[in-house]
């Protein structure tokens, strides 16, 4: 198992990730140096910064794994990425129901990437990158990965949040606390019908 990770890494950092980052060399380590998973205030565990990120940079790369929806089970729809234009458009990101019909796979990211927490005015948002596999004997799960990039410039400590996007509150049914004084806003189920 070690030797498929390592090898993954090797070819992801060398190969894809220079192609669609369009540099010479990538040292992986360095991207991820910056983040780490911290005890939120608001909703259990989050990532935060150890360092001021400015705006536009680089925050974590995510390899995905794209997961057909009828394999999907249900207690972990909640953590999948839906690849839709509407991504990079209105929504930052949108997790999508499993019942969406024109897609019919959804990208579980690899890294810190299902733990990052929803904030209405989030810091941060995922580009979704398709990479080509040209390589029969290539160690990479999919041909997605997610680039996590700053919306803003990032305090050191702060906690990194993205948008769900509003299809994902409407689908289960849930609508965000307005708090004041607060980043990051708490959420629960609603009473509405």
């Amino acid at each position: 198992m070690n030797i498929i990770r390592r090898k993954f890494h090797n070819y992801f950092a060398k190969n894809t990730l220079a192609n669609i980052l369009k540099k010479d060399k990538i040292n992986f380590n360095d991207i991820h140096k910056n983040i780490f998973i911290g005890r939120s205030n608001y909703n259990g565990l989050g990532v935060f910064s150890f360092v001021e990120i400015k705006k536009n940079e680089i925050i974590e790369v995510c390899p995905a794994i794209k997961i057909e929806n009828e394999s999907i089970p249900n207690n972990l729809i909640d953590y999948l990425f839906d690849n839709s234009s509407e991504n990079a458009n209105n929504e930052i990101v949108q997790i999508m129901n499993p019942s969406q019909k024109d897609i019919n796979y959804k990208l579980f990211p690899l890294g810190y990437g299902i733990l990052y927490n929803h904030s209405d005015t989030p810091n941060a948002f995922f580009q979704i990158v398709k990479s080509p596999m040209n390589n029969e004997n290539e160690t990479v799960a999919s041909e997605y990965i997610m680039i996590l990039r700053s919306l803003k410039k990032i305090e050191k400590n702060e906690e990194i949040c993205i948008s769900y996007g509003n299809a994902w509150w409407k689908d289960r049914k849930w609508k965000p606390l307005n708090e004041k004084n607060i980043m990051r806003q708490v959420f629960h189920p609603s009473n509405e019908k």
